[in-house]
């Protein structure tokens, strides 16, 4: 099992996209099937940017994806998608992605290049290839975020 916390609230879309939510929806939990056609990349671009514009005002984006299916690559139309979804994020707008992938070398060169691309100051990318630590630095994202505010 990739996670041992229960996900709330599972929808299930083409090409083997799931989204669900964790610790009380404040986490969205987005899966492949690593299906690398474009309408498998569009199902989960068009799902991620759903979440991005329906997320509460006030609360800090937090996304857990699990990208860790054997099938799951990184093609330039992916990528393109990649940078549709970070266009969809708000200009000063808190988020934080936590991306889980499997450890491979292809994979440390893939997160070499996110962690390169930059949206402005308010937007955290991370690549881990342990989910229960992406979960946990969410979380702690997401305390830190609510401690600016008090």
């Amino acid at each position: 099992m990739f996670l041992e916390y229960p996900l709330q609230d599972p929808e299930y879309y083409d090409f083997g996209v799931m989204r669900a939510w964790l610790q009380d929806k404040q986490i969205c939990y987005i899966q492949t099937d690593g299906c690398m056609q474009r309408a498998g990349v569009d199902t989960w671009a068009d799902l991620v940017i759903d979440t991005i514009n329906t997320w509460p005002g006030n609360h800090p984006i937090a996304i857990l994806q699990n990208l860790t299916h054997p099938d799951q690559g990184f093609t330039p139309y992916s990528r393109s998608r990649g940078m549709d979804i970070l266009a969809a994020v708000p200009e000063g707008r808190r988020a934080f992605t936590a991306i889980v992938m499997r450890d491979s070398f292809v994979n440390r060169t893939l997160g070499f290049f996110i962690n390169s691309i930059r949206h402005d100051d308010t937007v955290v990318i991370r690549i881990f290839t342990d989910a229960d630590k992406a979960l946990t630095w969410l979380r702690t994202q997401i305390e830190e975020y609510n401690r600016t505010l008090a």
